[in-house]
């Protein structure tokens, strides 16, 4: 069974290391699979995979050595680890528009996001920028995540 929390948390990884290193892994977008406790990406054309295992990074180069690349949340920008606590911070700010709270992240498309059914409105990061949605489905910068850290 495949722990959807820490795969969100992969995936993030892994399309931020595709953006990072685009000569690396290619063809990027590769989908994220799951075997015997690793969640891991296989890049054909360039014959590496990058791998995630009890929250350390692997990187398995086209020569088949297996590089120990250490703690896989320390490979996360900034912005990505502190996303969930400005995320719970804003909840608890704005409680009357951010509901029902708490809500769980979700990672899709390169945005990491938490929505509210109450007013459908929502809060993302993209970028390390956070942005709200509001009911009308404006999107409205809000300026950069270190910026907006209580």
């Amino acid at each position: 069974m495949i722990f959807q929390p820490e795969l969100q948390r992969t995936n993030m990884l892994f399309d931020w290391m595709e953006k990072k290193w685009p000569d690396i892994l290619q063809p990027d977008l590769q989908p994220t699979l799951y075997a015997d406790g690793v969640y891991y990406r296989w890049y054909p054309e360039t014959d590496v995979v990058i791998g995630t295992l009890d929250d350390l990074l692997y990187f398995l180069d086209e020569r088949g050595t297996l590089q120990d690349l250490g703690a896989a949340e320390s490979w996360l920008p900034t912005y990505f680890r502190n996303a969930d606590m400005l995320f719970d911070w804003l909840e608890r700010q704005a409680a009357e528009i951010l509901f029902p709270a708490p809500q769980q992240s979700v990672y899709s498309d390169g945005v990491y996001f938490r929505w509210y059914s109450g007013l459908e409105v929502g809060v993302g990061i993209f970028d390390n920028i956070l942005y709200f949605l509001d009911e009308a489905g404006m999107l409205h910068n809000l300026g950069t995540v270190e910026s907006r850290l209580p």
